[in-house]
């Protein structure tokens, strides 16, 4: 979460995200990113933070928008 506020309406791409989870290259997969994002997604969402979604961005990766 700290890397998408620290850089506002960038693109963090798939490898960029699977570097900040320590998911080795052998075991990275879309699907694993994607489920840790979710759970961010819901973490959000029962704590109640409002004004910001996380998108996905088709074949590039996610971004942290303004709501």
């Amino acid at each position: 979460m700290l890397k998408f506020l620290e850089n506002p309406q960038k693109v963090l791409d798939y490898y960029e995200i699977a570097d900040l989870l320590k998911i080795k290259e052998e075991n990275f997969s879309l699907w694993a990113i994607s489920k840790r994002i979710q759970r961010l997604r819901e973490t959000l969402d029962k704590q109640g933070v409002g004004g910001y979604k996380i998108q996905n961005v088709r074949g590039q990766g996610f971004i942290l928008s303004n709501v």
